[in-house]
């Protein structure tokens, strides 16, 4: 193994375990967390629950996004150095591939943070709605 290759590997290596923290930390922050933090007394702030929400959803995808980049970079290391694929042969094709295949990825992490922040800020809600709902029993009786 080539002294460049070692070392392109033990820096994905490296940067794919930082990257693992990162995503440890945003994946251990639950909804259940969120709302502790966002419920005040007997008020809950809807701005703040819902900016934690996304912020999440943010560092789930950018995690997720992180993890793939490491791997790509790793796999481009062990790839044989005289590997040649037909469709990058063309500069013209390899661009456009490239670019599609990012635009797609793009678009795919956009749609993740979207449905992963609006799932998260809902569990918040239904717990509120919940401790409401049991604070009007004990109430009523």
């Amino acid at each position: 193994m080539e002294a460049t290759t070692f070392l392109n590997i033990l820096g994905a290596s490296v940067g794919f375990i930082s990257a693992a923290f990162f995503a440890l930390g945003s994946v251990t922050l639950t909804a259940k967390d969120i709302y502790s933090t966002v419920v005040v007394r007997h008020t809950i702030n809807e701005h703040w629950y819902k900016a934690v929400s996304n912020q999440r959803a943010e560092y789930l995808a950018g995690s997720a996004l992180l993890f793939l980049a490491f791997l790509i970079q790793l796999i481009a290391n062990l790839v044989p150095k005289g590997a040649s694929y037909s469709f990058l042969n063309s500069p013209v094709c390899a661009w456009l591939s490239l670019g599609l295949l990012v635009l797609l990825l793009l678009m795919a992490a956009i749609l993740f943070r979207r449905l992963a922040a609006a799932s998260c800020s809902r569990k918040v809600r239904d717990m509120w709605e919940q401790k409401i709902a049991s604070y009007g029993q004990k109430n009523a009786n």
